[in-house]
């Protein structure tokens, strides 16, 4: 029986590669949403494949370039994680296992960026079809919740909030996606992912989530940025119809004016009596409590996520927040006030740089890439100015597996915005 070459044998390991980590990119936005552990299962995954595509990949051509001003990106991407980790160690704070794993799952954006960029592009628009079965997942899980109970949704693996958010999202990242072609069939893919976004939107506004909507403005800036050299003051009507079209939407849902309004009353009430048990006021202790941490120790914070509740406590015995929230609440549902309580100025700064450093790098391609690479960026500015806009009133990187999601992601649409590389064609005939 022949044994096969390790020419031979790298070329399968690289095949099985190009098939698997998309699928993996694919499966992991429908886990995610369905599943409390899948979406992690699938991430892990994708790291597999990405570490054994690199290691066969080194003697051919990259499809997808490192020139100049990309591969510091990667280099940023991959360093900064792991610094409030490096600061606390330095001064022998001590650290907890999750928060390695925490910054461990943002470096994966490095890694999993360097694989993909040596995979076919057409081959990696077919992910969009992982988002948006993801998108029909969430909305048909939230709209049966609301129907069936009459009640506002809480699915099991998450709270409304959180999957709310992930919802709209997933939605309107299927809209920007209307100028990714996939298919030979562009009128029924456009219908599909425009039904797509459309229920996702719908499910949203049936979690009666409030902080998502501070989102919507957002997003739509990312559209007016998208749509080129036309004139501000067109612009600046659309955006302003879009704001208007928002109010209406309020003013339309009854339980979600109620919900705005009991917001209103509430924040009237905790000027009052700050250590009140309602939902705003329970935010602004927690907001507060984590200033306070911060402010204690502003070169590593706590030290360890682990450390927060046991803050917290303190805080409680001190008078400065509720027993309540000492005893039920172990986050301060701020993203920004999380890394700053936990992990000091490093600890915002790296979140910052995951937040912004892709930001800056998709809103250079908006404006200079193709057709192809213009969507994609624009799509990769919602996620991460999503996260960014959904964690100033919740903890979105709550779990490994949002955390998962948003680094597998943010690579995708860093290598599908990338400038072209060489084609396949030109790959093969380049070797000899």
């Amino acid at each position: 029986m022949d044994v096969a070459t390790p020419p031979q044998f790298s070329r399968a390991v690289k095949n099985v590669c190009d098939v698997a980590l998309p699928l993996c990119i694919g499966l992991l936005p429908v886990l995610t949403v369905s599943t409390s552990r899948g979406g992690s299962a699938a991430f892990y995954a994708a790291c597999v494949f990405s570490v054994a595509g690199l290691l066969v990949r080194q003697s051919e051509p990259s499809r997808t370039p490192y020139w100049h001003r990309y591969w510091p990106l990667v280099a940023l991407l991959a360093l900064v994680p792991l610094t409030p980790l490096l600061s606390s160690a330095l001064l022998h704070t001590r650290l907890h296992g999750s928060d390695l794993e925490r910054g461990l799952r943002f470096w994966a954006i490095a890694l999993i960026v360097a694989a993909l960029a040596q995979v076919d592009r057409e081959r990696l628009k077919l992910a969009l079809w992982g988002i948006a079965t993801a998108t029909w997942v969430a909305s048909i899980t939230i709209i049966h919740l609301a129907w069936t109970t009459g009640r506002r949704p809480e699915p099991e693996e998450y709270n409304a909030v959180s999957y709310g958010n992930l919802t709209l999202l997933l939605g309107v990242l299927m809209l920007f996606a209307l100028g990714l072609r996939t298919t030979r069939w562009p009128r029924l893919e456009a219908a599909a992912k425009l039904a797509s976004g459309g229920v996702a939107i719908y499910a949203f506004t049936l979690t009666l989530t409030r902080g998502g909507w501070l989102a919507v403005p957002v997003f739509s800036l990312v559209a007016l940025a998208l749509t080129g050299q036309r004139r501000w003051v067109l612009k600046a009507g659309i955006f302003a119809t879009v704001i208007v079209g928002c109010a209406a939407v309020l003013y339309a849902n009854h339980d979600l004016r109620s919900r705005v309004e009991l917001a209103t009353n509430e924040v009237v009430q905790c000027r009052n009596d700050r250590l009140a048990d309602t939902s705003i006021c329970t935010r602004l202790q927690l907001w507060s409590a984590s200033w306070r941490m911060f402010r204690a120790a502003p070169l590593t914070g706590n030290g360890s996520s682990s450390l927060f509740p046991e803050k917290l406590q303190e805080q409680a015995a001190r008078g400065k927040v509720s027993p309540t929230v000492a005893a039920n609440f172990g986050e301060p549902h701020n993203d920004l006030l999380y890394a700053m309580a936990n992990y000091g100025l490093p600890g915002l700064a790296a979140l910052l740089a995951i937040y912004l450093a892709p930001s800056a790098y998709f809103l250079r391609r908006v404006r200079q890439g193709s057709s192809d690479g213009k969507c994609a960026a624009a799509m990769g500015l919602v996620v991460c100015l999503g996260f960014a806009t959904f964690g100033l009133t919740e903890l979105m990187f709550r779990g490994m597996r949002t955390i998962g999601l948003y680094a597998t992601l943010a690579a995708l649409f860093l290598v599908l915005s990338a400038p072209a590389g060489i084609s396949a064609h030109s790959a093969r005939k380049s070797i000899p």
